[in-house]
């Protein structure tokens, strides 16, 4: 699912949980991001467009770097909401891949 957010934009654990696990399930998202388990896992953020803690063994300005580079920009600790991928956005790009 996150191989659906390209350069340049960013989603949420919940937003991912809506669309591969029908609805709640934010946390397992995360927990398997923390693991490896997840592509471009620096573009998938908390609820309102912050780096979790936890990212990277506590990275998060690593992180915020990586964004800051694809051109996402940070209002204090939050990501450009503009730049946001929803779960209607995550649906409709995996529908169209089907």
């Amino acid at each position: 699912m996150a191989r659906l957010v390209a350069r340049g934009e960013w989603t949420t654990y919940g937003d991912i949980a809506r669309v591969a696990l029908g609805g709640r399930g934010a946390r397992v998202v995360g927990q398997i991001a923390a693991r490896g388990g997840i592509a471009n896992a620096h573009r998938v953020l908390l609820a309102g467009g912050r780096v979790s803690p936890g990212f990277d063994g506590a990275r998060v300005e690593r992180c915020r770097r990586r964004l800051e580079a694809e051109g996402i920009r940070f209002e204090r600790d939050r990501a450009d909401p503009t730049r946001r991928l929803t779960w209607l956005d995550l649906a409709a790009r995996l529908e169209s891949r089907n």
